[in-house]
């Protein structure tokens, strides 16, 4: 039987063989090792250059389950799979690449109570300008047009409860990137308590995999239409509701 305060901490993993090994040891030190119900779960993607073979090197040594399949899902079905196989009342999800501070998960501990999604803002950030300009960008759009409290709506770092799973991840999704944004939107237009907690975050070494600079003007047109589309089908919630 799970205690109140278990925890489901999920860490994604995808092409990082170079340094998988490093990150799950440095979370089971931080957070498994330190909790008193914590369930590790291990999101693999489809990965081409061994990450799967590295990560099954550790199961002697480490206690973890490994979930996904050999082929390529997608960020987006990974994370809701992953989700789907935890247990605990609470689950941390973490983007995986080293660029986040295991020791970070106390900070979105501790308002756990307070909140029903906790998602850490990047702070001191040194990765490549385009993307600190575009997630500044970003999230002023959707203070200006949805009058959210968003400063890093698409962090990799989140804590919720299984409150979030009933009214958002279980109702389907509709963006086609950027998906946590998304949950925070939603999560909020149908009354979750949302908290962004400071916290550190590293520069992946090479170019970004999820915006290169090549990609930026693509990645503009898609946000306008999926907030498009995003507006409307919060209007029409609403409208449904006040018919109610």
């Amino acid at each position: 039987m799970n205690s109140p305060d278990a925890v489901s901490l999920i860490l994604l993993q995808h092409n990082e063989a170079a340094t998988v090994q490093q990150e799950i040891r440095a979370f089971y030190d931080a957070v498994v090792r330190k909790h008193d119900d914590c369930e590790f779960i291990i999101a693999e993607d489809g990965s081409t250059d061994g990450t799967r073979q590295r990560i099954e090197q550790l199961a002697g040594e480490i206690p973890f389950r490994l979930v996904g399949t050999p082929e390529r899902k997608g960020y987006q079905r990974a994370v809701l799979d992953a989700v789907g196989s935890a247990t605990k009342p609470f689950i941390c999800v973490c983007d995986g690449g080293l660029k986040h501070d295991p020791g970070d998960f106390w900070l979105l501990w501790q308002v756990r109570r307070e909140f029903d999604l906790v998602v850490g803002r990047k702070t001191n950030r040194h990765d490549q300008w385009h993307r600190r300009a575009f997630t500044a960008a970003y999230n002023l759009l959707l203070r200006a047009w949805f009058h959210y409290p968003v400063y890093d709506s698409d962090s990799g770092f989140r804590l919720f409860n299984r409150k979030l799973i009933e009214r958002v991840l279980s109702r389907g999704l509709i963006f086609r990137g950027f998906m946590p944004s998304e949950v925070v939107l939603r999560a909020i237009a149908r009354g979750l308590r949302y908290h962004e907690v400071p916290i550190s975050y590293r520069l992946r070494q090479g170019e970004s995999r999820a915006l290169p600079l090549r990609n930026v003007p693509r990645a503009v047109g898609r946000v306008i239409v999926d907030l498009w589309r995003m507006k409307r089908s919060l209007r029409q919630e609403r409208d449904e509701m006040s018919i109610d």
